[in-house]
């Protein structure tokens, strides 16, 4: 069962002071929803959403209106773009989980990925990307000071530049 968090921040955010009750109700829903993933875009259907929540066709229209206007929510042909769940989502943080992202993003077509590049204004994918292979570098430079510092603790010294440097490239390999 996934697990999600909502932040208390959240009410802080003027879009959502300002928000119709509808669309409150359909953003909290679509962060906690069960084909939420890490990227932030799933498969959804609005009548699923409608069966879901219990709202109106009509209440839904207000809430698409309202969360796309503010660059919150897009939804595209079945499929929702929760513009912020990656960021906000910080099991990805977990190497764990890299492959998990990897497979969310292969699930979606071109045509879907690009009209929510289109819509937000940016390549979704590379951001993530990006944000991914920086916190890789913070894994493997953590573990290379973890290595140093065990190495150190074990022989009572510290390590030198080649063995450093040994240690930098077999890390370089795993990752």
């Amino acid at each position: 069962m996934k697990a999600r968090q909502i932040q208390s921040r959240f009410w802080d955010d003027s879009v959502v002071q300002n928000a119709t009750w509808q669309s409150k109700y359909i953003f909290i829903y679509l962060l906690t929803c069960s084909p939420i993933n890490m990227c932030g875009i799933f498969q959804l259907t609005e009548k699923k959403i409608i069966f879901e929540t219990g709202l109106s066709e009509g209440d839904l229209t207000i809430a698409k209106e309202e969360l796309s206007a503010a660059k919150k929510v897009f939804l595209f042909e079945g499929w929702v773009f929760v513009v912020n769940a990656f960021k906000n989502c910080k099991v990805w943080k977990s190497e764990k989980c890299w492959d998990a992202w990897e497979e969310d993003f292969s699930k979606i077509s071109d045509e879907i990925l690009a009209h929510f590049n289109t819509a937000i204004g940016i390549d979704i994918y590379s951001a993530q990307k990006t944000e991914i292979n920086k916190q890789k570098q913070l894994t493997k430079e953590k573990k290379e000071d973890k290595e140093k510092k065990e190495y150190e603790k074990k022989t009572g010294r510290m390590m030198s530049p080649q063995e450093s440097g040994q240690l930098a490239k077999e890390m370089a390999e795993i990752f």
